[in-house]
């Protein structure tokens, strides 16, 4: 699924500092979307060249980066929704269709309409099951690295028999089978820990986001009235709370001849007269580390400034670390006291603040995604803006907090309708 590319200029203008050239963190795991990857250059023309290109020298490149388990997962036709269907099917309208049914195998080569090609499912799948069956003998795996495949039916987990050296497997029968690589990779993050996840799809940081908040929102849960427990397990490693990055393509790092422009952001004109063009070798791809948890915690911060705008900072930065993993009790006590250090909040409002993830893929929607494209075409940048508005945060009045009101989904609703 795709999202609006507006939204990561939002959060890289808000947090740039959580954008960078090299991991935050060292990972004890990564997670590659294999289904970009499937998308070949025009120079492989073998099989195995888009196998050792694509996928081993990502995979071997998180196993130098120091993780112990790589999972590489690709959308499984089975469980993936309906509407998916569709939208493939939209994407794929004005081009020729290309046959090719069960009975059929793949090519020797690789044919020169390889990419034309990868929009029938039935080929797609084919060459999936191609590089599942293939990349452990490509890759070579050593000692001590673990290699997950994430498909069909369960995850296969590959490794080195210490008796033999060579590489065995074994099925995860207690993981059942995931559609789509989107939702694949939180189940990974709680079982591994501190992970790194290689995909190009926007959408991975809205899911990411909320997977971050999932695990904030148990920590804090978990450890809701013992200070002392909570301030030790948020020197280790934070406790339950694991780390998440994105590694993808730097945002803003290539421009087209036509996205150039002038002083003052306004687009160039293009010259009257031609100018030669020198025909160079297309720049390679620049990446990027997103750190969603410096993401989030940045957000939380925006949130409580959009809910509280009367509060001064000394009583922010009180607030703040009211609700931060090490200081979950002070919450309570001083909500007993009165709330004065929350700029009493009323439950509204702080419902809406446990769920500031939520909020956000929301307002990620109402631009357009794969599945809401039929909603009237609203910029991030003009939502953005007018989040920030007060008068939009104070419609939600204190007796305001019924039933229907307590879903984010809801209160969203309520604010973009003052609007």
């Amino acid at each position: 699924m795709t999202i609006h590319s507006g939204w990561v200029e939002v959060l890289k203008s808000e947090v740039p500092e959580a954008f960078t050239k090299n991991p935050p963190f060292v990972p004890a795991a990564a997670f590659i979307d294999g289904m970009p990857l499937l998308m070949a250059s025009s120079t492989l023309r073998k099989w195995e060249d888009l196998i050792r290109y694509n996928f081993c020298n990502p995979i071997r490149r998180f196993f130098m980066m120091g993780c112990k388990v790589v999972v590489l997962a690709f959308d499984d036709y089975l469980h993936v929704p309906s509407s998916k269907a569709i939208t493939q099917a939209n994407r794929s309208k004005n081009k020729a269709p290309f046959e090719f049914d069960e009975r059929q195998k793949l090519e020797t080569v690789m044919p020169a309409d390889y990419n034309s090609r990868m929009s029938n499912r039935v080929y797609k799948r084919r060459v999936i099951d191609l590089i599942t069956e293939t990349v452990v003998d490509y890759l070579g795996l050593k000692r001590y690295e673990k290699l997950i495949i994430d498909y069909v039916e369960c995850p296969v987990v590959f490794e080195l028999d210490p008796s033999t050296m060579k590489p065995a497997y074994k099925y995860l029968v207690d993981m059942p089978s995931l559609g789509e690589c989107d939702v694949k990779f939180t189940r990974w993050c709680r079982k591994f820990g501190d992970m790194v996840v290689h995909s190009v799809d926007g959408d991975f940081i809205p899911i990411a986001l909320m997977e971050y908040e999932t695990q904030y929102n148990t920590f804090m849960h978990h450890n809701q009235g013992n200070k002392e427990e909570a301030a030790q397990n948020s020197k280790k490693s934070r406790g339950k709370i694991h780390n998440i990055a994105l590694y993808r393509l730097e945002f803003g790092a290539q421009q087209g001849p036509n996205q150039k422009t002038a002083a003052g952001g306004k687009q160039a004109r293009p010259p009257q007269h031609p100018v030669p063009q020198v025909v160079s070798r297309k720049p390679k791809r620049s990446m990027e580390f997103v750190n969603v948890g410096m993401l989030y915690e940045e957000m939380l911060h925006i949130m409580r400034g959009w809910l509280a705008p009367a509060v001064n900072l000394t009583t922010m930065k009180k607030w703040a670390l009211s609700v931060e993993p090490g200081n979950s009790s002070s919450s309570n006590s001083s909500s007993a006291k009165g709330g004065s250090d929350h700029g009493s909040l009323d439950p509204c409002k702080r419902e809406l603040l446990s769920h500031t993830a939520r909020v956000f893929s929301l307002l990620i929607a109402l631009t357009g995604t794969d599945f809401t494209r039929g909603l009237p075409q609203l910029g991030p940048s003009k939502i953005w803006e007018f989040m920030d508005s007060q008068s939009v945060w104070n419609s939600i009045r204190s007796e305001e907090h019924t039933s229907e009101l307590q879903s984010p989904c809801n209160l969203v609703c309520r604010l973009l309708l003052e609007k």
